[in-house]
């Protein structure tokens, strides 16, 4: 209903159809009579109501208002409220309405969680190299602490809480150590990092370290989940105390590059693609030397290039290679291979036949057990 917006337009007669009379003073016919009280006139109407939202109420909204039929229960209602009778009644129904339509909108509930104030807000989202991730929208951006890891990482640093106790942070980094942890945490680390724990970010492969130890006395939990160009790195940092658990729960999504699962071959396999193809040009070359040669001046400067660029493969791939498996049996076949060219330079140069026959076949054979390491190492996933 509408109330005090439009005014009757009284029968000509002065009279309403229910038979109630009212005197009137004369009036133009081509207008409604003005109030006479101070009060506002009342037309019943009837309303076809959608639906509109006010702040967070929802308020019926009229489309279209149509005259109805006065009866004299109706014509006795608007004269009882013209002389103030059902004034508070009529005061009440226009928040009688609302309450009712919201209740039945609200299909009869009443819980305050489905209100659309606490709706869940959107995530922030953070673009770490080739990554999109998405972190909790309650999170909150904050300074990372002077001597951090996340200040050593470049990482952004959020507040997961008000209190500020502890911060997690977020960061992108090239893969140069079997541990995964790069070179740019692990230089505020009290000592290195233990084997890691098996786990999941966002549901991608991934490697948890539970409490590292900086340097500054904080606490560090880890998160290192690789990629073919880096790795993503999910901290929780404290600086008394131990990291909070589940550090990496709070990454809600990540999308982008392909993940790679985690081994300690990982870095080996990534980084050592450009050395070992410049060892195999080396040797390529070197190959043909070594047969064309004729003295034992040119067989010996053919050898010493061998076991020169077999030493420096090994030691460019070294930072990258784990203690035990495929990636140390590499490491140890190119030093052999460098040993083993060293060994057939000096027979050449002393021409002893005898030893530079020997010589070679031992260099032959560590070819073989480089050729098969190799081979081992591109298919270990």
């Amino acid at each position: 209903m509408a109330c005090g917006s439009q005014r009757d337009e009284p029968d000509r007669d002065g009279a309403g159809s229910g038979g109630h009379v009212r005197s009137q003073r004369p009036r133009p016919r081509a207008g409604p009579r003005p109030p006479t009280d101070g009060r506002p006139h009342v037309r019943l109407v009837r309303l076809r109501t959608g639906l509109r939202l006010v702040g967070l109420v929802a308020v019926p909204t009229t489309t279209q208002r149509d005259p109805v039929e006065t009866t004299p229960a109706r014509a006795r209602l608007a004269s009882l409220h013209g002389r103030g009778i059902a004034r508070p009644i009529w005061t009440l129904l226009p928040l009688i309405g609302a309450a009712v339509v919201g209740w039945l909108a609200g299909g009869h509930r009443a819980e305050p969680s489905i209100a659309p104030s606490t709706a869940a807000a959107a995530p922030h989202h953070l673009r770490v190299g080739p990554l999109d991730v998405a972190v909790p929208a309650q999170w909150r951006l904050r300074i990372s602490p002077p001597g951090s890891a996340a200040e050593a990482a470049l990482g952004v640093a959020y507040a997961p809480s008000r209190d500020q106790a502890s911060w997690n942070w977020l960061a992108g980094a090239p893969v140069d150590d079997p541990s995964l942890v790069p070179a740019s945490v692990r230089k505020v680390l009290a000592r290195p990092p233990r084997a890691p724990v098996p786990t999941h970010l966002a549901g991608r492969p991934a490697w948890a370290y539970r409490d590292l130890t900086l340097r500054d006395g904080g606490h560090l939990a880890l998160v290192v989940s690789p990629v073919a160009s880096g790795v993503l790195l999910s901290g929780c940092e404290v600086r008394r105390g131990v990291p909070p658990a589940g550090c990496g729960n709070g990454v809600l999504s990540i999308a982008g590059a392909r993940a790679v699962p985690p081994t300690p071959d990982l870095a080996l396999r990534l980084r050592g693609g450009p050395p070992l193809r410049a060892l195999q040009r080396a040797r390529a070359a070197g190959a043909g030397e070594l047969r064309s040669a004729t003295t034992g001046e040119s067989q010996a400067a053919a050898s010493t290039r061998l076991a020169s660029a077999h030493r420096a493969a090994a030691a460019t791939l070294a930072p990258f290679a784990p203690r035990t498996g495929p990636g140390a049996v590499l490491l140890g076949s190119l030093r052999a291979s460098a040993a083993a060219y060293e060994r057939l330079a000096t027979a050449a140069r002393a021409e002893r036949p005898a030893a530079y026959r020997k010589a070679r076949r031992q260099a032959g054979a560590a070819d073989r057990r480089l050729r098969r390491a190799l081979t081992v190492l591109a298919r270990a996933r």
